[in-house]
Formats: C-alpha cells, structure tokens, sequence
C-alpha cells in the first residue's frame, strides 16, 4: 500500500443516530441508495441499500489513516477468557466507531492470531491463519497470511535462539518451547511438572531492524520451575528430559532473555484474524463454488478492506431479514471491489455482525440484539493512549454467546465446517473436529451436502 504522511491531533464530532436518517437519498447507477456522515476529519459512515439483484442493507465506516484518526484492535475482556458485546468494548477503549472482530473460539479467544498494542496475545488456533494489520506509523496496511509469523527467545550471554511454537496456544509437544502471558489465566496454563521459566519485563518494547517487536526479560525464578497456573510476566515451558528444557535449565535468576514476535510485516503493533481473504491485489479471490458449505451461502457479513489510496474500509451486512437478504462470499468480496477495495478479509459475521458508531448500534444483528463476541476493530479519535483495562471494567457475556457462535453457518461453527470441507483454507485439529459433529448435528439438513 502507498505510504502517506499523517497530521495527528485529537478529533471528536458528536453524532445523532437520527442525523443520518435525515440526511436527502442519492439514487446511484446499481440500483442502491446511499447516505453518508462525516464522523470526525478521517471518519464517515455510509448507509447503501441495494435493492438488485437482492435487497441489502450495508453500512460502511471509511477511514483515512492520513488524518487524526486510529485503527486498533480490541479483546474481549482485555483476556482470552470471556466475549463482550462489540459497543462495550467500543465503550472502554472511547471510539468513534467499531465492528466485530475475528471468530470466536470458547472461553472467549479468537480464531486466529492476535495482537494487541505490541503485546502478542496468541498464535493461531485452528490454522489457516489470515490477518488484518496496520503499520505502527499507520501508513501501510496488511491484509492475508502473514508471511514469516515467528516468536523466538535469545539468550543475551549466549546469542542463543529458540523458536517458540506455540503462544498461549496449548501445551509444549516434542522438541518446542511454548510461552504463557496473562491474558491466558483461566484459558491455557503451563502442564504441572514441565520445565518452565518465568521472564519478568527488563525494558521498553521496541522494533528491531527487520520491525519485529522485540522486548528484553530477566529470568525471575529458578531454572525448571512448575506452575499451575500463568503468574505475571511470560513463562515459557518445554518437556521435562527435552533439548529445550536443557536450554531453558540454563539461565539463572537475573539473566537476560531477549523476546522477538513478528508476523513478517515489519513495523505493526496489532493484527487481527479473519477467514477467508476475499479480494487481493484488485481481484477477487473469494471462494466461488464452496456450496458444499452453509458457510458460503447468504448471511450477514461483516469484513475490513483498503483501498489502493490506502483508505480502510469496515464493511457490515445485514442479512436474515425481509428487507436485507445477506450476502455470499463471493458476493461480499464483489462489494469490496465495487468500494475500491485492493485487499479485503472477511471476519465472523452471522448475528455476530455488528457496526456501532458515537455508542450507537447502527445496523440490524439478525439475533435481534447484539451478540457478544471475542474481539473488535476500533477506530479512535486520536493517537492510540497503549490504554489497558482495569479488570473491574470488563463485563461478563451473556449466557449462550459461545452456543450462539458455534451454531451459526456464518460464524465460528460455518467457518470450522467450512475448513473441515476443504473449502476454506486451514487444517483443523480433532479438538475442533468435535465442534463440526456439533455444528453439523445442529443442522441436520446440511448434513449430506
């Protein structure tokens, strides 16, 4: 994508719900309607209703990152534990504006891998990993399968490297080391008996050459300790009798251990997952025979795109209602081209479709309500304040958030069908081909597609 220069500066317009629906109708060659409102400078927000060849209801924030504006990321809960509706996580992090963010997996983590304000909450954990990032100067962004995603652990004594395989993303198998953080209490924690090593935070993050986020740590316990659960800090484990529980029996409370994450997009801070990539480089790569698979088919969608002068579009529709039909992949993908899109991915969507913009839900979720869901895009009115949340702010889901997710042929449970079928790009392990039985018990008609 093009690099711009960015002016920054606060900016904040105050919007009524009711302003847009004042707002004169244009009539426009496809057969649509179309009604836009500047949010604040870099900000607006458009309401297009098509009506051929289906009626759609579509609302889209277009975001120009070369103004006082920021794209971010948000986790429910500030955890891999817990969903939150997408206006309460808007609410916490004070944005103008936000969509709902990647599938959702229980307890409450995304899909894929996530990112967050330079902190690496996990690695992908069903595959097929596909992201949204921005560049930390907000002047590139970067859509699709990361090119080189790797964490690794060098010894500051030795130069020593170790790759870690995993990142709160299950336990150490043979020949890796797998690291824990915080936002995974409750979720995963090191196996009782695995050597483990807790790192405590030395020094400021910052990038490397290469624009990997890279962070100094001093060991803080003895060498081969065992948790029951994650402490502060990071603790990185391996089997007991391993090459790597050697090297990590090696260091000695105070020594130092530098951490390094990247993606292979040098320079970014935040990254969210979705599935699959619907338009790249102008052309639209969206799958166009998956009918094997509910997944595909009509529903509500909600994606992120950018266009080739580098704006960013948050794109959601409304789907499973008389006057907003839904749309196929293929179709979405078609709309992203049709708004200038380069590059566009698609996130959960079904009643987990949401737009909210000024504490507003803007759209229709076909649930009737809003779905509480794992994460957010946000869009904030000013630089972003590297805010966290303190734990009385977070706001437990309701019940049945998950059970919703796993049921929807357009959210968790589609997509991992869809994988399962070969029809979307990314293996699943035999923990996620349980949840298939169950999305494909639930809806017994697709069963023999």
């Amino acid at each position: 994508m093009p690099r711009r220069s960015r002016p920054r500066g606060p900016a904040a317009i105050t919007l009524a719900l009711s302003l847009l629906l004042s707002f004169p109708l244009t009539t426009i060659p496809s057969a649509a309607s179309i009604n836009t409102v500047t949010v604040a400078p870099g900000l607006t927000w458009t309401r297009m209703v098509k009506t051929s060849p289906r009626r759609n209801v579509i609302h889209y924030l277009t975001v120009d990152p070369a103004e006082a504006v920021t794209l971010d990321v948000a986790l429910a809960r500030d955890r891999l534990l817990g969903f939150q509706r997408t206006s309460v996580m808007a609410n916490n992090h004070e944005a103008l504006a936000a969509v709902n963010g990647d599938f959702g997996l229980s307890p409450g983590r995304p899909q894929h891998a996530f990112a967050e304000d330079g902190d690496l909450k996990q690695l992908t954990v069903a595959g097929g990993n596909k992201n949204f990032a921005m560049s930390d100067d907000e002047l590139t962004a970067n859509v699709g399968r990361p090119p080189d995603m790797a964490v690794t652990a060098t010894a500051t004594s030795s130069s020593e490297t170790r790759e870690i395989a995993e990142w709160n993303t299950g336990d150490p198998t043979a020949g890796t080391i797998t690291g824990y953080t915080r936002p995974a209490h409750g979720v995963e924690q090191p196996r009782p008996g695995a050597c483990s090593l807790q790192l405590m935070p030395s020094g400021p993050k910052a990038f490397s050459p290469s624009g990997a986020v890279q962070r100094p740590y001093e060991v803080s316990t003895e060498a081969c300790s065992s948790y029951s659960e994650v402490p502060t800090g990071v603790v990185l484990s391996a089997n007991q009798g391993s090459a790597e529980a050697l090297w990590l029996s090696e260091y000695s409370i105070g020594d130092e251990i530098v951490l390094e994450w990247s993606f292979g997009w040098g320079g970014i801070l935040d990254a969210i997952g979705g599935s699959p990539v619907l338009v790249e480089e102008g052309a639209l790569v969206a799958p166009t025979s998956c009918w094997t698979a509910a997944f595909c088919r009509r529903h509500p969608r909600t994606g992120v795109g950018v266009t080739a002068e580098g704006d960013i579009l948050l794109v959601t529709v409304d789907g499973r209602r008389r006057n907003s039909a839904g749309m196929t992949l293929t179709a979405f993908g078609k709309l992203f081209l049709s708004l200038g899109a380069e590059a566009a991915l698609n996130l959960d969507g079904g009643g987990s479709t949401t737009m909210v913009v000024n504490g507003n839900v803007v759209n229709r979720p076909s649930d009737g309500k809003q779905r509480a869901v794992s994460s957010a895009l946000i869009v904030l009115p000013g630089p972003d304040g590297d805010e966290t949340l303190a734990p009385e702010q977070a706001v437990a889901a309701p019940s049945g958030s998950w059970d919703l997710a796993l049921h929807d042929p357009a959210s968790t449970g589609g997509l991992l069908d869809a994988q399962r079928r070969g029809v979307i790009e990314g293996p699943i392990g035999p923990r996620m081909a349980g949840l298939v039985r169950e999305f494909r018990e639930s809806r017994g008609q697709d069963l023999n597609l």
